[in-house]
């Protein structure tokens, strides 16, 4: 009878403990962070592309990713591009998109945007940017990220790995996108790039007029590191600056990074007229390109490189 009682119990467990753990899954999913998804749906896009099979590569926060057509890229000028872009992407969560992916991909030439140059995941809790890298393969470079995130606070590694402990209060910001994703295929089918069709009349600033900081120690590092996994791999990098309806204040530091470190620099705010960005046509709200302008940076990129780097391509 005994021996009976101690099966069942055992049963018991086995059924409950893997249910429980079960369900704690699905609740930190739905209770995931706003847009967030979206993040996980682009990264296991990446990781689905045949290895070595990139030529040319976007980084950066939604600036980028949304700003940046690599179908365009491709169809138009027979570039193999990828845009791996997210939303969010402080510059060392930039260096981690990059690190990531040249564990499997060699491009010739990548592409950083700069937008968010200056912010940093440093000593923070959990958030969507965070979150979303629980998608990428454990490698060094994101357990240094995560490191820098979370130090040695056991309850922010246990967030990590249990996001239903810090997200439980999204129940009240559960939304359509909670129970559905995009999924990975539209972003294989995009090139990685997150179109918006939208358009908002912004004005674009006068880009002579704004006033330059220097970039921060830890914005150096970042940037560093970005620069030590090219050269390591033999990749060229063009940093640029997406243009928005806001002044930006790390041109001149960026330009002196890049003429330091054998990088090239491309301010866009200068280029707008040249590229034929304008704001009455070309953005979706203040800070992001829509389609038209995408397209058309895309282009601008493209020619560039085309003319700048020998890269494979359709167009003479």
């Amino acid at each position: 009878m005994k021996n009976r009682v101690k099966i069942k119990r055992i049963i018991a467990w086995l059924i409950t403990v893997p249910l429980t753990v079960l369900v704690i899954q699905v609740c930190g999913h739905v209770m995931d962070p706003a847009y967030s998804s979206a993040g996980f749906d682009t990264i296991e896009a990446f990781h689905k592309i045949e290895d070595n099979t990139l030529d040319v590569m976007i980084y950066g926060s939604s600036r980028a990713w949304k700003g940046c057509d690599t179908t365009v890229m491709a169809d138009e000028y027979g570039l193999s591009a990828y845009n791996y872009g997210c939303n969010w992407q402080a510059i060392n969560t930039t260096a981690l998109f990059l690190q990531d992916s040249l564990l499997t991909q060699t491009p010739k030439v990548v592409c950083i945007e700069t937008g968010l140059v200056d912010d940093i995941e440093k000593n923070t809790g959990m958030d969507g940017q965070i979150y979303y890298t629980k998608a990428m393969p454990n490698s060094q470079a994101k357990k240094d990220f995560l490191r820098q995130c979370f130090g040695k606070d056991p309850e922010k590694w246990l967030s990590y790995y249990v996001p239903l402990i810090v997200f439980h209060n999204n129940w009240n910001k559960i939304t359509y996108e909670s129970f559905h994703s995009t999924g990975y295929q539209y972003y294989l089918d995009s090139r990685g790039y997150e179109a918006g069709s939208s358009v908002k009349d912004v004005k674009i600033p006068d880009y002579h007029t704004f006033k330059q900081t220097e970039l921060s120690e830890d914005s150096l590092q970042a940037l560093d590191k970005i620069v030590a996994a090219c050269k390591e791999k033999g990749v060229q990098i063009i940093f640029y600056t997406a243009p928005i309806a806001e002044e930006y204040d790390h041109i001149d530091a960026l330009k002196a990074y890049a003429e330091k470190n054998g990088c090239v620099y491309l301010d866009i705010f200068e280029y707008a007229d040249e590229i034929g960005i304008r704001g009455d046509t070309d953005f979706q709200d203040e800070t992001h390109l829509n389609t038209s302008g995408a397209a058309k940076l895309a282009r601008f990129l493209s020619e560039y490189i085309i003319a700048h780097y020998n890269v494979p391509h359709t167009v003479s």
